[in-house]
């Protein structure tokens, strides 16, 4: 019997107990961010590819800021607006605010944005923090050329003009 009891308290086949945790390998995460500098140098790389891109689409554009575009646009239903594509971490966001939060009812909107949500495959419809209603288009830079980057302008200023459309109607 005692024999059992000190097999049972000292270490099996000689492992040392250590009360030290095991360290683990360090990795990189995926999607971990860059050096200051070199995320620069990426932005900077990345809105001089946009900018050829906008020259090449012969899209008017203004600069608002490193990796910050607006272009002016008609519509038939929404007169005079932006659309503001920004660049970050290897997308371009196409997107325009259709409607502040103030000008508009997203309670008495929510059908119409939903309904328009399912049918407008090509643009997301939402409602951001501050209660603005937008349309918005996401595509990876590195895969952008210049026909899809028209199309997804083009699409997105349609989707705001539909979407105007229906929380507006008749105006």
């Amino acid at each position: 019997m005692m024999f059992l009891i000190c097999l049972n308290v000292s270490s099996i086949s000689g492992q040392s107990v250590s009360s030290k945790p095991a360290s683990k390998p360090k990795t990189v995460k995926p999607g971990a961010k860059l050096p200051v500098a070199a995320q620069q140098i990426e932005d900077q790389q990345a809105a001089a590819t946009v900018e050829q891109l906008l020259a090449k689409a012969g899209q008017k554009y203004q600069r608002l800021g490193v990796g910050v575009w607006a272009i002016r646009k008609n519509g038939t239903n929404f007169k005079f607006f932006q659309i503001v594509l920004s660049y970050r971490a290897g997308t371009l966001v196409t997107e325009v605010t259709v409607a502040k939060g103030n000008s508009v009812r997203v309670n008495d909107a929510a059908p119409a944005l939903l309904r328009l949500a399912n049918r407008l495959d090509y643009a997301k419809v939402g409602v951001d923090s501050a209660g603005d209603v937008f349309v918005r288009n996401e595509a990876r830079l590195k895969s952008l050329d210049v026909d899809e980057l028209t199309n997804n302008i083009d699409k997105i200023a349609a989707a705001a003009d539909q979407v105007y459309a229906e929380i507006f109607p008749g105006k």
